[in-house]
């Protein structure tokens, strides 16, 4: 996907093999990086969360202002909008938001994790919702309900209505920003699902070991990278997407079961040191 914007969206018509090897070049970078340790990965994605929440807030603020001598339209009426519709929309926008599943997998490498994991989770989500919000507005206010039904991007629409064909830049940087971070993410916690499962002995124990110096699980980041790079060498981007959501939902059954597993264990303890009392 990164590859599919960033070389043929640029680059009209070239070679599907150059898209694949920008892809590998993002995948290796973002390895070597994590590699480092989890203080500067966390940095590195600091900086491309902060581009891209900066990027769209400055994108709406602009719109707001070259069509402040427009009237706003805000038609919200049954055709443009429902209760229900906004409920689904807002349910649909967590999906976009890694803070969910992403923080979890690295609290215990977070000084004072447990704490600050929740006050981080909770900002996240607010932050999210205020852009959706102010975006929202923005193409409500200065989009007819023909332009919103015509466009499957709003952003697209807006940017184009503004500055016309340049405005194909914004689209496209905001796209790669929200990739990159996307990707960026996945690295992160992939290897360190994967040594937790060794840890459990569910997983080979060398990918257990941690890097002396940065604590950073180099075996499980070079298995990903490895595994990654061989889905986009060989494989097509609908392959990979269908087999990360079948792995995904198999996760959170094997998660569900487990607590369950867990809960009732822990129920069984318990009356058992009720019965000995």
């Amino acid at each position: 996907l990164f590859g599919s914007y960033s070389i043929e969206t640029t680059f009209a018509g070239i070679s599907s093999l150059y898209t694949k090897e920008s892809a590998l070049v993002m995948v290796a970078a973002f390895t070597f990086i994590n590699c480092m340790g989890i203080k500067t990965a966390g940095s590195v994605q600091r900086i491309v969360v902060s581009l891209q929440i900066l990027i769209i807030t400055l994108f709406s603020i602009s719109v707001i202002i070259y069509c402040h001598g427009n009237t706003p339209i805000l038609q919200f009426n049954e055709q443009t909008y429902s209760l229900r519709t906004g409920v689904l929309a807002f349910v649909a926008i967590l999906w976009s938001f890694e803070g969910f599943n992403s923080l979890t997998f690295i609290t215990d490498e977070v000084r004072d994790g447990y704490r600050r994991i929740r006050w981080l989770t909770f900002a996240g989500c607010a932050v999210v919702f205020l852009i959706y919000l102010l975006l929202n507005y923005t193409a409500f206010s200065y989009l007819s309900h023909s332009e919103l039904v015509g466009t499957p991007n709003i952003v697209t629409a807006l940017s184009m209505k503004v500055s016309g064909a340049p405005g194909r830049l914004i689209t496209f940087i905001l796209i790669v920003v929200g990739i990159i971070t996307t990707i960026h993410a996945s690295i992160i916690i992939g290897p360190r699902i994967t040594k937790v499962l060794a840890e459990d002995g569910l997983a080979p124990a060398f990918l257990r070991k941690l890097h002396p110096a940065y604590a950073s699980p180099n075996n499980a980041l070079l298995l990903q990278f490895i595994l990654v790079s061989g889905f986009v060498a060989f494989g097509r981007f609908e392959a990979l997407l269908t087999c990360f959501i079948v792995i995904n939902w198999l996760f959170y059954c094997l998660v569900v079961i487990g607590f369950i597993r867990f809960k009732w264990r822990s129920d069984q303890q318990t009356l058992g040191c009720l019965d000995v009392l």
